[in-house]
């Protein structure tokens, strides 16, 4: 089975239990999703089925928008919670987390435009260092696994990270609570967002509440539920090239299908329309096993009925557009 499920994921339920859940409902071994959430968030969840796992590469950098709750006040070991107190930003004495227990400053929480301010400071590129509580692996092991038994946690790389929006949605200056919007690159942390949004405005925060609302081409309002999946899959599966919005489109003459699918490059005679690429920046691939080639941008291919049969990316040296994923061809 080939395809695309956009699952709308329900907060206790892993990536992992995500993928589990449909290859039983599918049958199909080889799936994949195109970026984790954690176990209590919720929304958008982007699945890959059979040969549309190919394309997870060019689907899991994409930008990705969520709303997220916070609670001002508490510092958890975690970011977020769900996880055990830090009382008074102390890291050595770790409680579990009651919201009656929140520190609340002196002079009571802050205004709302000094909230502001500091989600608006988040906007642009960042180094982020990785909270210990998460899914990143050094030597093979998962740093959330060594946090839970106590070990001494190895050196951390910063990771560079873009937020392209941060906005205060809503904010109770009675309670200290809020709600932020964030569209931010592969890989960010929300929950350190939130830490950080606590730090300036030295209150301590914690994520309360978090939801996927768009990853690239897949959006909230797009989104099946597991019983809509359970009830008809089939319905709910979108073709393997429906995540590739960025990508440019070449539409093949009739009977130049088999030329493409059998490893052959295009050139303007071999298609009916083109429709330029959104190019992320040059990258640079592994082509054929012999040569690194710098390509310039990525292209879905199409036959002249409108099947999707792959992609190919323009190299400028020859000038020639060139194979890069090409599904097989189902007799």
């Amino acid at each position: 089975m080939d395809g695309i499920v956009n699952l709308l994921k329900t907060a206790g339920m892993t990536s992992h239990d995500a993928v589990y859940f449909l290859r039983r409902l599918s049958g199909e071994k080889h799936i994949g999703h195109t970026g984790t959430l954690d176990p209590q968030a919720s929304g958008v969840l982007t699945l890959c089925l059979g040969s549309a796992t190919r394309f997870i590469e060019h689907m899991e950098g994409d930008t990705k928008s969520y709303r997220c709750e916070f609670m001002l006040g508490v510092v958890t070991e975690t970011g977020d919670i769900w996880g055990g107190r830090i009382d008074g930003l102390d890291t050595e004495r770790v409680k579990a987390f009651r919201p009656e227990d929140r520190i609340i400053p002196a002079d009571g929480w802050p205004e709302k435009a000094a909230v502001e301010a500091a989600v608006r400071s988040l906007e642009g590129i960042r180094d982020q260092i990785p909270p210990v509580y998460s899914a990143i692996k050094v030597n093979g092991v998962a740093l959330y696994k060594l946090a839970r038994k106590g070990r001494e946690m190895p050196e951390i790389a910063s990771r560079r990270v873009e937020i392209t929006s941060s906005d205060l949605i809503s904010y109770d200056a009675e309670k200290g609570v809020g709600t932020v919007d964030f569209t931010c690159s592969k890989g960010t942390y929300v929950r350190s967002l939130i830490e950080d949004i606590g730090s300036e405005l030295g209150t301590g925060a914690a994520m309360s509440g978090l939801i996927r609302t768009r990853a690239g081409a897949f959006t909230l309002d797009d989104c099946a539920t597991i019983a809509e999946l359970r009830e008809d899959l089939a319905a709910h599966l979108l073709p393997p090239g429906s995540g590739l919005d960025h990508f440019g489109e070449i539409r093949l003459k009739p009977g130049r299908d088999e030329w493409f699918t059998h490893g052959g490059w295009l050139v303007k005679s071999d298609w009916t329309s083109f429709t330029e690429a959104r190019p992320r920046g040059k990258a640079l691939r592994h082509h054929n096993h012999e040569r690194d080639v710098l390509y310039a941008a990525n292209y879905k291919v199409v036959s002249a009925d409108g099947r999707f049969l792959g992609s190919c990316v323009f190299d400028e040296a020859s000038g020639r557009y060139v194979p890069d994923k090409v599904l097989p061809v189902r007799k």
